[in-house]
């Protein structure tokens, strides 16, 4: 059986509490025994030896590549502390791989094996998007996680919005239907699959020395996101994209009208009107959202900010307050993968900042 997506493991709990939660195609495995997931450190240095000459291990050394990635990751939370780097040392912050071999073999040349010292130290922070786009996703894949099994002090991963199955399978990007086929031939399916669920253990943060936040993506728009808010987050699925297509919401989004607004034809909504957002204008800060009333409809282009304290033109509705709980923990998850503004996301208001209190790092 697998580790479960929905379940944490804490430090020191026993393996026999994990439930079974296998991906499609994810071939059985018991992470209580062993023997299915740990390498030798004889087998793991040879495995980095060839992975470095750009040769995949034979194919049960990848999966115990990948099932000990996902063991490792279980006991984690979302938001990894690392100590500052001491005097005399580097830490090296490495940003999206996408899969080509050639980036990562010159990082590791020029800056040196990971060592974690205590001097001389050599820390790497790979910041997310290790496969897609490139031809070699699946070797610079298992390479960094056979670094991190070798050196667990020394190489950190942080989950990138391609370690997600919504990019892995675009043709253009390509890591499911040519990468892993190339690389695993008939065994293609179930092991991506297997990388799949090792993208779900990755966390999502890293916070070096208690003053630099290290994220993928971006911070979220809502006012007051904490580090306890973003370790309150289940990563353990796919990146719930969908529920944040609309700049932060889920098209379809229930909404109230704030203050009277003009429809596109000319009529007017009042204030209290119900309505639904249903689109994003381009790539503006504008929404079409759609209002009901007396049997007719009208639509009505509003700004939307992001964030349900943020907007000015509509009030956002929630069923429940479980419902709001749950919208807010799919905005952070996001954010902290995709919020890269030319693309998805609004541009942030000037003067906000993340920052890190004792309160925010409880």
């Amino acid at each position: 059986m697998a580790l479960p997506r929905s379940s944490k493991l804490e430090a020191g709990d026993d393996l026999s509490s994990v439930a079974s939660d296998l991906d499609e195609d994810e071939e059985e495995w018991d992470p209580r025994d062993e023997s299915s997931w740990k390498l030798p450190p004889l087998d793991i240095t040879k495995a980095i030896q060839d992975l470095r000459q750009r040769r995949l291990p034979t194919l049960e050394v990848c999966k115990k590549i990948l099932r000990s990635v996902i063991v490792h990751y279980a006991a984690q939370p979302n938001v990894i502390h690392v100590p500052a780097p001491e005097v005399g040392s580097r830490f090296v912050i490495v940003g999206d791989l996408h899969g080509h071999f050639g980036d990562l073999i010159h990082l590791l040349e020029d800056h040196g094996e990971p060592s974690p010292g205590p001097k001389g130290a050599v820390r790497f922070l790979f910041n997310g998007d290790f496969v897609d786009r490139g031809t070699w996703g699946p070797e610079v894949l298992l390479l960094l996680y056979a670094l991190k099994i070798k050196f667990p002090t020394a190489v950190f991963l942080n989950r990138g919005n391609h370690e997600d199955q919504s990019q892995n399978q675009l043709p253009d990007n390509g890591f499911v239907h040519s990468h892993c086929t190339r690389a695993f031939a008939g065994e293609a399916v179930p092991m991506y699959h297997l990388c799949r669920r090792s993208f779900k253990e990755l966390p999502l943060c890293h916070v070096i020395g208690g003053e630099v936040f290290v994220v993928h993506g971006g911070l979220p728009m809502d006012s007051i996101v904490t580090l306890a808010d973003i370790n309150s987050v289940d990563r353990r699925h796919d990146v719930p994209i969908k529920h944040c297509a609309l700049m932060g919401y889920p098209k379809g989004q229930k909404v109230i009208a704030k203050k009277d607004l003009n429809g596109k034809d000319g009529g007017k909504i009042f204030k209290g009107s119900k309505g639904r957002l249903c689109e994003r204008v381009r790539k503006s800060n504008d929404a079409i959202c759609r209002f009901v009333a007396a049997g007719s409809q009208d639509e009505v282009v509003v700004k939307i900010s992001g964030a349900p304290e943020l907007e000015e033109d509509v009030d956002i509705v929630y069923s429940s307050e479980k419902e709001r709980q749950r919208q807010r923990q799919y905005r952070i998850f996001v954010a902290l993968l995709w919020s890269e503004a030319w693309k998805h996301f609004p541009f942030r208001p000037a003067g906000r900042a993340f920052q890190l209190s004792p309160e925010a790092a409880s």
